[in-house]
This record gives structure tokens, sequence and C-alpha cells, in this order.
């Protein structure tokens, strides 16, 4: 019992050193996961802006994959009003005026989203989903009729 007992002490205060963080072999996660799905903070929006902007981007993305366009438009059109240089958001913005203005036939809101996606390029040129994206857009304005002019009677 005498020739255990300084055996268990040792092995009880190594593990009270990995348990306390003494002898961690390893670094913790300095980022949450939320800001891995928001993106980088912006160095001059305010910690308010920030919580807000990301409030609003989870959300939208949220309404977005369940299939609530309406919703998910005004919570990443917020999104997009506190971080117009976010590129997630504007991607996500696009989609959502893309998929209401194929519902409707709303050309408009097709050329917003065009609008959308130049500005996400122009942060992100790599992005193959804005690019992907972008095409599609084309191909969809390419199909719906131009403002119709009113005819005249003669």
């Amino acid at each position: 019992m005498v020739r255990i007992l300084p055996m268990v002490l040792g092995a009880l205060l190594v593990f009270s050193a990995f348990y306390v963080g003494v002898a961690r072999p390893w670094k913790p996660s300095i980022h949450p996961p939320a800001r891995e799905a928001v993106g980088e903070r912006r160095p001059d929006l305010c910690d308010k802006t920030h919580r807000l902007f990301a409030d609003a981007y989870r959300r939208g993305a949220e309404l977005l994959s369940q299939g609530h366009y309406r919703a998910a438009l005004s919570a990443l059109g917020k999104a997009v009003r506190l971080n117009p240089d976010h590129a997630g958001a504007r991607h996500r913005h696009a989609r959502t005026l893309v998929t209401l203005g194929y519902l409707t036939w709303n050309r408009s809101l097709v050329k917003k989203a065009q609008d959308d996606v130049r500005h996400a390029l122009g942060i992100q040129s790599e992005d193959q989903g804005l690019r992907r994206l972008s095409k599609l857009i084309d191909g969809l304005l390419k199909r719906m009729p131009s403002a119709r002019r009113k005819r005249t009677k003669r």
C-alpha cells in the first residue's frame, strides 16, 4: 500500500495539471463557432453593431433555409445595411431576391440580386457559389420580359 500511494498521488497531480490547463498539450480554440459563421469583425464596427449584424445574419440564414423568403429578405436586408461589405450576407440576400423574383416573376427583384452579386464578387472574386449565382441570374434575366410599354390607341 505504501508503494502504491506515491504512484496514485503522482498520477492525480499529472491529471490535475491537464485538467487545470497548466500542461495542456493543445491550444483551445480562440474563435467560437459563431465567428466562423458570421465572419471576421470589421474594425470600424462597434460591438453593438456587430452583435446586431450577427443576429440578423444568423436569423436570415435560418429563415432562408426554412423557406420563409419574405422574412429572410427582411433579416438579410438588415444585415446588409449594417455591414455592406460582408460577402456572405450579400450572397444570401441575393439568393433570397432571386428566389422571390423567380416565384413572383418580378424582374426588379432579380436586378437587385444582380447588383448584390456584383458587389459580393468585388469582395470575393474567387467564390464559385457567387459565380454560379451570377450565371443563373443572367440566364433568368434573358428569359424574363423587360418592362412592357403601354400601348396607345391610334
